[in-house]
Protein backbone atom coordinates (compact mmCIF):
# COMPACT_ATOMS: atom_id res chain seq x y z
CA UNK A 1 0.00 0.00 0.00
CA UNK A 2 1.46 3.20 -1.29
CA UNK A 3 1.08 6.10 1.79
CA UNK A 4 -1.43 9.11 1.03
CA UNK A 5 1.79 11.32 1.03
CA UNK A 6 4.97 9.32 -0.02
CA UNK A 7 7.17 12.97 -0.05
CA UNK A 8 8.94 14.84 2.62
CA UNK A 9 8.05 18.23 3.09
CA UNK A 10 11.09 20.07 2.84
CA UNK A 11 11.37 23.23 5.10
CA UNK A 12 11.06 26.87 3.58
CA UNK A 13 13.25 28.68 3.45
CA UNK A 14 12.98 32.52 4.63
CA UNK A 15 13.29 34.37 1.30
CA UNK A 16 10.04 36.13 1.42
CA UNK A 17 7.59 37.81 3.96
CA UNK A 18 4.72 35.59 5.39
CA UNK A 19 2.33 38.08 4.36
CA UNK A 20 3.23 38.98 1.04
CA UNK A 21 5.31 38.21 -2.25
CA UNK A 22 6.72 40.49 -4.56
CA UNK A 23 7.98 39.28 -7.84
CA UNK A 24 10.21 41.32 -10.33
CA UNK A 25 10.38 44.57 -7.67
CA UNK A 26 7.00 45.67 -8.99
CA UNK A 27 4.79 47.05 -6.30
CA UNK A 28 1.91 46.50 -8.14
CA UNK A 29 2.76 42.57 -8.31
CA UNK A 30 2.04 42.35 -4.64
CA UNK A 31 0.61 38.90 -3.51
CA UNK A 32 -0.83 37.50 -0.22
CA UNK A 33 -0.75 33.71 -0.21
CA UNK A 34 -3.95 31.74 1.25
CA UNK A 35 -4.52 32.21 4.23
CA UNK A 36 -1.14 33.90 5.14
CA UNK A 37 0.21 30.10 3.76
CA UNK A 38 3.64 29.97 2.32
CA UNK A 39 5.09 27.14 0.18
CA UNK A 40 5.16 23.76 1.18
CA UNK A 41 9.11 23.55 -0.80
CA UNK A 42 10.95 25.05 -3.67
CA UNK A 43 11.81 23.84 -6.93
CA UNK A 44 13.74 27.28 -8.24
CA UNK A 45 11.68 29.65 -9.75
CA UNK A 46 8.62 27.89 -8.46
CA UNK A 47 7.19 27.72 -5.00
CA UNK A 48 4.98 24.56 -4.71
CA UNK A 49 2.06 25.01 -2.52
CA UNK A 50 0.37 20.87 -1.74
CA UNK A 51 -3.08 20.55 -0.97
CA UNK A 52 -4.58 17.44 0.47
CA UNK A 53 -7.93 17.51 -1.49
CA UNK A 54 -8.67 20.09 -4.24
CA UNK A 55 -11.42 19.71 -7.01
CA UNK A 56 -9.24 20.64 -9.82
CA UNK A 57 -5.68 22.31 -9.32
CA UNK A 58 -6.42 24.45 -12.28
CA UNK A 59 -10.12 25.67 -11.30
CA UNK A 60 -8.31 26.59 -7.74
CA UNK A 61 -5.31 28.53 -9.34
CA UNK A 62 -7.59 30.31 -11.89
CA UNK A 63 -9.89 31.52 -9.12
CA UNK A 64 -7.31 32.61 -7.05
CA UNK A 65 -4.67 33.71 -9.27
CA UNK A 66 -4.26 37.20 -7.09
CA UNK A 67 -3.26 35.02 -4.26
CA UNK A 68 -0.47 33.43 -6.29
CA UNK A 69 2.88 34.89 -7.73
CA UNK A 70 4.17 33.80 -11.35
CA UNK A 71 6.06 30.39 -11.21
CA UNK A 72 3.81 29.22 -8.59
CA UNK A 73 2.66 25.58 -8.76
CA UNK A 74 -0.70 23.98 -6.67
CA UNK A 75 -0.12 20.47 -5.77
CA UNK A 76 -3.57 18.09 -5.07
CA UNK A 77 -2.54 14.97 -3.43
CA UNK A 78 -6.13 13.89 -3.70
CA UNK A 79 -7.67 15.81 -6.82
CA UNK A 80 -11.46 14.88 -6.68
CA UNK A 81 -13.40 17.07 -10.03
CA UNK A 82 -9.93 16.71 -12.34
CA UNK A 83 -10.96 18.02 -16.26
CA UNK A 84 -8.92 17.54 -19.13
CA UNK A 85 -9.54 19.06 -23.07
CA UNK A 86 -13.32 19.61 -23.85
CA UNK A 87 -14.10 19.20 -19.91
CA UNK A 88 -13.60 15.54 -20.27
CA UNK A 89 -13.00 13.87 -16.78
CA UNK A 90 -9.40 13.31 -15.57
CA UNK A 91 -9.60 10.26 -13.02
CA UNK A 92 -6.66 9.97 -10.68
CA UNK A 93 -5.82 7.48 -7.61
CA UNK A 94 -5.53 9.83 -4.36
CA UNK A 95 -1.78 9.44 -3.48
CA UNK A 96 -0.73 7.33 -6.06
CA UNK A 97 -0.82 9.66 -9.58
CA UNK A 98 0.28 13.12 -9.90
CA UNK A 99 -1.82 15.95 -10.04
CA UNK A 100 -0.79 19.58 -10.26
CA UNK A 101 -0.90 23.32 -11.58
CA UNK A 102 1.47 26.27 -12.37
CA UNK A 103 1.59 29.84 -13.39
CA UNK A 104 3.51 30.52 -16.43
CA UNK A 105 3.78 35.01 -16.93
CA UNK A 106 2.39 35.71 -20.86
CA UNK A 107 4.72 38.69 -21.22
CA UNK A 108 6.07 38.75 -24.70
CA UNK A 109 4.64 35.99 -25.63
CA UNK A 110 2.00 36.85 -28.61
CA UNK A 111 -1.43 35.65 -28.52
CA UNK A 112 -1.23 33.11 -30.88
CA UNK A 113 1.63 31.11 -29.31
CA UNK A 114 0.01 31.02 -26.18
CA UNK A 115 -1.70 27.09 -27.14
CA UNK A 116 2.31 26.17 -28.03
CA UNK A 117 2.66 26.05 -24.13
CA UNK A 118 0.81 22.71 -24.29
CA UNK A 119 3.20 21.07 -26.71
CA UNK A 120 6.16 22.92 -24.27
CA UNK A 121 4.79 20.72 -21.35
CA UNK A 122 4.21 17.44 -23.06
CA UNK A 123 7.75 18.09 -24.15
CA UNK A 124 9.50 18.20 -20.84
CA UNK A 125 6.89 15.36 -19.69
CA UNK A 126 8.56 13.12 -22.26
CA UNK A 127 11.86 14.06 -21.63
CA UNK A 128 11.47 13.21 -17.72
CA UNK A 129 9.54 10.09 -18.62
CA UNK A 130 11.98 8.70 -20.77
CA UNK A 131 15.25 9.45 -18.94
CA UNK A 132 13.43 6.79 -16.33
CA UNK A 133 13.25 4.30 -19.30
CA UNK A 134 10.06 4.83 -21.06
CA UNK A 135 9.32 5.36 -24.41
CA UNK A 136 6.73 8.57 -24.45
CA UNK A 137 5.33 10.06 -27.68
CA UNK A 138 3.42 13.07 -27.76
CA UNK A 139 -0.43 12.59 -28.73
CA UNK A 140 -1.25 16.02 -30.65
CA UNK A 141 -2.53 18.19 -29.07
CA UNK A 142 -2.21 17.45 -25.55
CA UNK A 143 -1.28 14.21 -24.34
CA UNK A 144 1.19 11.78 -23.62
CA UNK A 145 0.81 8.44 -24.34
CA UNK A 146 3.02 4.96 -23.84
CA UNK A 147 2.58 1.73 -25.51
CA UNK A 148 -0.16 3.32 -27.25
CA UNK A 149 -1.92 4.44 -24.00
CA UNK A 150 -2.28 7.51 -22.37
CA UNK A 151 -0.47 8.51 -19.38
CA UNK A 152 -0.33 11.79 -18.79
CA UNK A 153 -3.05 14.80 -20.37
CA UNK A 154 -2.37 18.64 -20.40
CA UNK A 155 -5.04 21.45 -19.85
CA UNK A 156 -3.67 25.23 -20.95
CA UNK A 157 -5.81 28.02 -19.82
CA UNK A 158 -5.21 32.15 -20.25
CA UNK A 159 -6.52 33.68 -17.28
CA UNK A 160 -6.04 37.29 -15.99
CA UNK A 161 -4.70 38.94 -13.28
CA UNK A 162 -6.84 41.89 -11.20
CA UNK A 163 -10.64 42.60 -12.12
CA UNK A 164 -9.72 44.95 -14.74
CA UNK A 165 -10.87 44.25 -18.40
CA UNK A 166 -7.74 43.28 -20.90
CA UNK A 167 -5.59 40.62 -22.26
CA UNK A 168 -4.61 37.38 -20.27
CA UNK A 169 -1.37 37.73 -18.73
CA UNK A 170 -0.55 34.27 -17.27
CA UNK A 171 -1.38 30.88 -18.43
CA UNK A 172 -2.32 28.26 -16.00
CA UNK A 173 -1.05 24.76 -16.93
CA UNK A 174 -2.81 22.01 -15.51
CA UNK A 175 -0.69 18.11 -15.75
CA UNK A 176 -2.37 14.84 -14.77
CA UNK A 177 0.09 11.94 -15.25
CA UNK A 178 -0.95 8.03 -13.96
CA UNK A 179 2.45 7.16 -11.73
CA UNK A 180 1.27 4.32 -9.45
CA UNK A 181 -2.28 3.47 -10.30
CA UNK A 182 -3.73 0.64 -9.36
CA UNK A 183 -3.66 -2.22 -12.57
CA UNK A 184 -7.20 -1.40 -14.17
CA UNK A 185 -7.72 1.92 -12.46
CA UNK A 186 -6.41 3.91 -15.66
CA UNK A 187 -9.10 2.32 -17.57
CA UNK A 188 -11.74 4.58 -15.89
CA UNK A 189 -10.54 7.14 -18.34
CA UNK A 190 -11.99 8.25 -21.60
CA UNK A 191 -9.61 6.87 -23.16
CA UNK A 192 -7.27 3.51 -22.53
CA UNK A 193 -4.84 4.60 -20.18
CA UNK A 194 -1.37 3.67 -18.30
CA UNK A 195 0.79 4.42 -15.91
CA UNK A 196 4.28 4.26 -15.22
CA UNK A 197 3.96 1.37 -12.60
CA UNK A 198 2.02 -0.53 -15.08
CA UNK A 199 4.62 -0.18 -17.61
CA UNK A 200 7.71 -0.78 -15.53
CA UNK A 201 6.57 -2.91 -12.60
CA UNK A 202 7.65 -0.43 -10.13
CA UNK A 203 6.15 2.30 -7.62
CA UNK A 204 8.26 5.95 -8.56
CA UNK A 205 8.45 8.75 -5.51
CA UNK A 206 5.87 11.38 -6.71
CA UNK A 207 7.74 13.98 -5.38
CA UNK A 208 10.63 13.22 -7.00
CA UNK A 209 9.04 13.28 -10.60
CA UNK A 210 7.41 16.68 -9.56
CA UNK A 211 10.82 17.72 -9.12
CA UNK A 212 12.31 16.28 -12.14
CA UNK A 213 9.10 17.94 -13.96
CA UNK A 214 9.37 21.52 -13.04
CA UNK A 215 13.27 21.22 -13.76
CA UNK A 216 12.69 20.20 -17.21
CA UNK A 217 9.85 22.96 -17.75
CA UNK A 218 11.97 26.01 -17.34
CA UNK A 219 14.54 25.64 -19.31
CA UNK A 220 12.25 24.87 -22.42
CA UNK A 221 9.68 27.64 -21.20
CA UNK A 222 13.00 30.27 -21.76
CA UNK A 223 13.66 28.62 -24.92
CA UNK A 224 10.00 29.02 -26.16
CA UNK A 225 9.81 32.55 -24.71
CA UNK A 226 12.93 33.64 -26.85
CA UNK A 227 12.89 31.68 -29.58
CA UNK A 228 9.22 30.96 -30.43
CA UNK A 229 8.13 27.37 -30.73
CA UNK A 230 10.61 26.67 -33.95
CA UNK A 231 13.15 25.32 -31.89
CA UNK A 232 11.44 22.97 -30.09
CA UNK A 233 9.09 21.39 -33.21
CA UNK A 234 11.85 19.20 -34.05
CA UNK A 235 12.08 17.53 -30.58
CA UNK A 236 8.51 17.03 -30.84
CA UNK A 237 8.06 15.80 -34.44
CA UNK A 238 10.68 12.64 -33.24
CA UNK A 239 8.08 11.79 -30.53
CA UNK A 240 4.60 12.62 -32.40
CA UNK A 241 2.21 9.82 -32.48
CA UNK A 242 0.99 8.37 -35.40
CA UNK A 243 2.97 9.98 -37.34
CA UNK A 244 2.59 8.85 -40.98
CA UNK A 245 -0.41 6.30 -39.82
CA UNK A 246 -4.20 6.80 -40.98
CA UNK A 247 -6.03 8.50 -38.45
CA UNK A 248 -9.12 10.65 -37.88
CA UNK A 249 -8.81 14.63 -37.14
CA UNK A 250 -12.19 16.03 -36.09
CA UNK A 251 -11.35 19.96 -37.12
CA UNK A 252 -12.90 22.75 -38.59
CA UNK A 253 -17.04 21.08 -37.76
CA UNK A 254 -15.63 17.68 -39.73
CA UNK A 255 -14.36 14.32 -39.47
CA UNK A 256 -10.89 14.52 -41.64
CA UNK A 257 -9.51 11.04 -42.55
CA UNK A 258 -5.88 11.06 -43.54
CA UNK A 259 -2.16 11.05 -42.14
CA UNK A 260 -0.31 13.02 -40.07
CA UNK A 261 2.71 14.45 -41.78
CA UNK A 262 4.01 16.45 -38.93
CA UNK A 263 4.26 19.79 -36.58
CA UNK A 264 5.55 23.22 -38.35
CA UNK A 265 7.52 25.71 -36.69
CA UNK A 266 4.44 27.10 -35.53
CA UNK A 267 3.19 24.10 -33.58
CA UNK A 268 0.17 23.82 -35.93
CA UNK A 269 -0.61 19.90 -37.69
CA UNK A 270 0.22 19.06 -40.74
CA UNK A 271 -2.19 16.71 -41.78
CA UNK A 272 -2.84 15.14 -45.17
CA UNK A 273 -6.48 14.28 -45.92
CA UNK A 274 -7.45 12.13 -48.30
CA UNK A 275 -9.89 14.35 -49.85
CA UNK A 276 -8.80 17.79 -48.81
CA UNK A 277 -5.08 17.69 -49.57
CA UNK A 278 -2.56 18.90 -46.81
CA UNK A 279 -4.20 20.89 -44.48
CA UNK A 280 -2.85 23.03 -41.67
CA UNK A 281 -4.50 22.85 -38.58
CA UNK A 282 -4.10 24.83 -35.12
CA UNK A 283 -7.24 23.23 -33.29
CA UNK A 284 -8.57 19.89 -33.49
CA UNK A 285 -8.14 16.66 -31.51
CA UNK A 286 -7.07 13.10 -33.42
CA UNK A 287 -8.40 9.45 -33.01
CA UNK A 288 -8.12 6.23 -34.53
CA UNK A 289 -11.90 5.53 -33.80
CA UNK A 290 -13.43 3.85 -36.97
CA UNK A 291 -15.90 5.51 -38.99
CA UNK A 292 -19.17 4.08 -38.97
CA UNK A 293 -20.21 3.15 -42.33
CA UNK A 294 -23.98 4.25 -41.72
CA UNK A 295 -22.72 7.45 -40.25
CA UNK A 296 -20.57 8.30 -43.62
CA UNK A 297 -23.34 7.03 -45.95
CA UNK A 298 -25.58 9.49 -44.42
CA UNK A 299 -23.12 12.32 -45.19
CA UNK A 300 -21.70 11.69 -48.25
CA UNK A 301 -24.52 14.05 -50.29
CA UNK A 302 -23.79 16.67 -47.79
CA UNK A 303 -20.60 17.09 -47.57
CA UNK A 304 -19.07 15.58 -50.39
CA UNK A 305 -15.11 15.54 -49.12
CA UNK A 306 -15.84 15.25 -45.25
CA UNK A 307 -17.98 13.97 -42.47
CA UNK A 308 -19.59 16.46 -40.73
CA UNK A 309 -19.42 16.11 -36.69
CA UNK A 310 -22.71 15.33 -35.52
Amino acid sequence: MIPARVFVLMPSVNRESERSVRTDGDPARSFAPPAGRRPDFYREPFRVFVYDSLASTNTFLKTSLNSFPDYSAVWAINQTGGRGKFERKWISEPGKDLCFSFILPLENIPGARYPNLTQVTALAVCRVLQSRGLQPVVKWPNDVLVSGKKICGILCETAKRGAAAGAADSMVVGVGININSSPGAPAAMDAPATSFAAETGRAADLREILDELLDAIMPLFLLFKTGGFAPIAGQINERLAYRDATVNLHATGKTHRGAIKGLNAEGALLFDCAQCGLMTIFSGNVSLEKINPDFAAQNSSASPTCLRLK
